[in-house]
């Protein structure tokens, strides 16, 4: 039940994740290879990821702080540092090569996977 809600209040946010694109409700807006191309370009530029962090934690600072604080509890950090903490830890995952293009369909489809988890607990 728990694991529900926080998936409830976490799947919104991985819309934010890929600095270059807005995403949409419920399909993938990005292609494999737009996928593909974002992920690498985060991995040969720190300055890019950088920037795609701080693009994304502005947003997050904009949920609710509920939210936040939920999502702070699941990834055990401060609610002050759950922003940039969070977008790190998954841009670096997709630069990397840790979050492939299926786990990213399947988050924007709603269907958070124990490795997305384990992304952004930072495990």
């Amino acid at each position: 039940m728990i694991i529900s809600r926080i998936a409830a209040l976490l799947l919104p946010v991985l819309f934010l994740l890929v600095p270059l694109h807005a995403l949409g409700a419920s399909a993938p807006r990005l292609s494999r290879d737009k996928f593909s191309v974002a992920a690498d370009a985060m991995k040969g530029s720190a300055a890019l990821r950088r920037l795609g962090v701080e693009r994304c934690a502005a947003r997050m600072n904009a949920m609710p702080k509920s939210q936040r604080a939920n999502i702070a509890a699941l990834i055990d950090v401060s609610l002050e540092h759950m922003p940039a903490t969070f977008c790190e830890r998954v841009l670096s995952a997709m630069a990397s090569g840790q979050m492939s293009y299926d786990d990213y369909v399947d988050a924007i489809r709603r269907h958070l996977t124990v490795k997305v988890v384990h992304i952004i607990q930072g495990r």
